[in-house]
């Protein structure tokens, strides 16, 4: 039973992740080329990192909490790690409109 509650909460992980990087990213591409950014060349993985890292903290905090899968070691990200990560997600987010 342990087996199939765990398949069934990375399959709600998944979705989780997809649907949140999908509309994350919609929403950058319609910033950026608002302020008349061209996601070219090299520049394409920052936003996409910052999404991982984004949904990582979202999932880390909050998500895993309410799934199928129950387990003791599930627990947040320490308040630190979890500032260190939205800084970087942040930066990459921004860094974009000024290279």
């Amino acid at each position: 039973m342990k087996g199939v509650t765990f398949l069934l909460e990375f399959i709600r992980f998944l979705i989780i992740f997809m649907l949140g990087f999908i509309l994350l990213g919609e929403l950058e591409q319609v910033l950026y080329q608002a302020a008349g950014i061209q996601m070219l060349g090299s520049l394409w993985w920052m936003p996409g990192l910052a999404n991982v890292l984004l949904m990582l903290i979202v999932y880390h905090n909050r998500l895993q909490f309410s799934g199928w899968f129950k387990s003791p070691v599930n627990r947040k990200l320490s308040k630190r790690t979890t500032l260190i990560l939205l800084y970087i997600a942040l930066l990459l987010l921004i860094l974009p409109f000024f290279i």
